[in-house]
C-alpha cells in the first residue's frame, strides 16, 4: 500500500493560524493516477451539506451551512451531525477547511470554513445524475401515488 501524501493550501480565507490551515494534509491511498474510487456514493445528507457548501460559497462554515440545509429543506438538523460529516467527507477530499480570523468581539473559537474541492463537485454532480436518471419520466407516477 502506497501513502503519497497531498498538501492543500487554504486560497479562500485568510487564515490566522498557517499550521491549522495551510497544511491540511490529506493521505491517499494507492496509485494516484488509479481514477476508478467510487466518489459518487454520496448519502442524502452529504448532498445537502455539499449543496449548502456550494451556495454559501466563501461563508461556508457549521451553523451557515445547519441554517442553509434547514431553511430550504424544512428539516432539523443537528451541528454535531454537520461537523461529523464534513469531517469524513474532509477525509475522502471532497471538502477542504480552513480556519479563519478571529471576529472581534465574538467568544470562542474562530470559525472553520468549507470549501468545495473538485472531487466533491463531482461527486455530487454524478449522485445528482444518478437521481436523474432514475427518476427519468417517473415524476409524474410518483406523484400520483403520493397523492400529490
Amino acid at each position: 500500500m502506497d501513502l503519497q501524501p497531498r498538501r492543500r493550501e487554504c486560497e479562500t480565507h485568510r487564515c490566522h493560524n498557517n499550521l491549522q490551515c495551510g497544511t491540511i494534509i490529506a493521505l491517499s491511498v494507492g496509485d494516484p493516477r488509479d481514477t476508478r474510487a467510487d466518489m459518487s456514493n454520496l448519502g442524502e445528507f452529504e448532498q445537502l451539506i455539499l449543496f449548502s457548501v456550494l451556495q454559501l460559497g466563501e461563508g461556508a462554515f457549521g451553523v451557515s451551512i445547519r441554517e442553509t440545509i434547514e431553511d430550504r429543506t424544512g428539516r432539523e438538523v443537528s451541528s454535531g451531525a454537520i461537523y461529523t460529516t464534513l469531517g469524513r467527507m474532509e477525509d475522502r477530499g471532497l471538502v477542504v477547511s480552513c480556519v479563519g480570523e478571529p471576529t472581534p468581539g465574538r467568544a470562542g473559537r474562530p470559525r472553520k470554513y468549507y470549501s468545495l474541492e473538485p472531487a466533491g463537485a463531482k461527486a455530487l454532480l454524478d449522485s445528482y445524475a444518478a437521481i436523474q436518471a432514475m427518476a427519468g419520466d417517473l415524476v409524474p407516477l410518483l406523484r400520483d401515488l403520493a397523492g400529490v
